[in-house]
C-alpha cells in the first residue's frame, strides 16, 4: 500500500463511511490519485502503470538507441516498446469571438 492508499484510508476510517459512500469515496480517491500522480511527474505517466485509452492522441517520451525524445502518437495499436512515458495532449485551441 503506497503513501497514497494509506493517507486515503486513514481518511475514511476518520470520516466513517457507510458501504454506498465508500463506493463513492473509492471513485473520489482514484481522481485524487490520479491527480496527485499527474501533479507529482509533470503529468507523465508511465507505460509501466497505465496505458492511455485507445484512440487517444498522447505525447510520448521514448528512448531510442540510448537516446530520449519526444513525439506526437495517436494510441490505436501498442506502444513500441521504446515508449517509456506518455501524457494527454492537451483540448483543442477554440477561438474566442468578441461579441462586439
Amino acid at each position: 500500500m503506497n503513501d497514497i492508499e494509506k493517507a486515503w484510508q486513514r481518511v475514511c476510517m476518520w470520516i466513517g463511511c457507510t458501504p454506498k459512500e465508500e463506493i463513492d469515496t473509492h471513485r473520489d480517491y482514484k481522481t485524487i490519485k490520479q491527480a496527485l500522480e499527474k501533479q507529482s511527474n509533470n503529468g507523465w505517466i508511465l507505460v509501466a502503470e497505465r496505458l492511455p485509452n485507445r484512440e487517444t492522441g498522447c505525447l510520448v517520451w521514448q528512448k531510442i538507441d540510448g537516446h530520449y525524445k519526444y513525439n506526437i502518437w495517436h494510441y490505436v495499436t501498442d506502444f513500441p516498446s521504446s515508449v517509456i512515458a506518455w501524457q494527454p495532449l492537451p483540448s483543442t485551441y477554440k477561438e474566442v469571438e468578441d461579441e462586439d
